[in-house]
């Protein structure tokens, strides 16, 4: 920004391009965001992958309402079919639909079946979600760790993950076009293609986006400057302590002769600075 002689700074004017970050406790919120995101990732992976197992171990161990509670949970994120489901404690660990029937009525068909989990003998106790879902979750889970600890090599571009969607897509919607049924492992082999594929995918962008945050904030008790010697009045965080002033935005006049050359001023200031000083 450079004033004309005789032309007064205008002190609400903002560099354009320029954020200016929040204060107080949202800066910390936000410095704390970015310092723990993938610890609260790792802990909502791990919560969708266990949930689901819960549910049936609560029913068989006799807590049949905190199980109801998880099916609940889980209903509006999967179709909860039964001969879609892994099952505990049963005569076996999947079952068709003809083998549920039973269980549901002679004349029921599979759109009847939805959001009607199964847990009771000789059945066993259905997972809260499906085979798909369940090795989706697991499948993020295993890739978010394997992320964390360094050990998931290099970022899954976007041509990569689009290929790792295609095999759940064409298994799905083959599968509910009627053109053929999928089996519990097909489902799950997808399902945790799918899952891993989404983490590799996602977390390292979400990381440099946090990264980039966090470099971008400045440390507490610290405020923003802009240097005079800074090209186009960069800004940087201010080296202040709490309780200091932050030097505010300086403004270069015009001209490179005269008395004042290589002078500054400062918008709301007590008038020059002095001579500028680099940083």
């Amino acid at each position: 920004m450079i004033l004309r002689p005789g032309e007064a700074p205008d002190l609400g004017e903002r560099l354009p391009g320029r954020w200016d970050p929040p204060r107080g406790p949202r800066r910390a919120l936000l410095r704390w965001l970015a310092q723990h995101w993938l610890a609260l990732w790792l802990v909502g992976a791990a919560l969708l992958a266990a949930l689901p197992v819960a549910a049936p171990l609560l029913a068989a161990s006799g807590h049949h309402r905190s199980a109801s509670l998880l099916y609940a949970a889980f209903r509006p994120m999967c179709h909860q079919l039964p001969h879609h489901s892994w099952f505990l404690g049963g005569r076996a660990a999947t079952y068709a639909l003809a083998d549920v029937q039973a269980a549901l009525g002679p004349t029921a068909s599979a759109a009847l079946a939805f959001h009607r989990p199964l847990a009771a003998p000789p059945f066993g106790f259905q997972m809260a979600v499906c085979q798909r879902d369940l090795a989706t979750y697991a499948g993020l889970l295993a890739a978010s760790l394997a992320y964390a600890l360094g050990a998931s090599g290099r970022a899954l571009g976007w041509r990569g993950y689009a290929a790792c969607l295609v095999p759940i897509a064409a298994d799905g919607l083959t599968q509910l076009v009627g053109l053929r049924e999928s089996t519990p492992l097909l489902r799950s082999a997808t399902g945790g293609l799918f899952g891993a594929a989404t983490a590799l995918f996602v977390l390292p962008q979400v990381d440099a986006a946090f990264r980039e945050l966090q470099g971008a904030l400045p440390a507490a008790g610290r405020g923003w400057t802009l240097r005079p010697d800074g090209p186009g009045g960069e800004r940087v965080a201010d080296a202040g302590r709490a309780g200091e002033r932050a030097e505010a935005p300086v403004v270069r006049s015009a001209g490179a002769a005269g008395p004042n050359a290589g002078r500054a001023r400062v918008p709301g200031g007590d008038g020059d600075l002095g001579a500028a000083r680099g940083p």
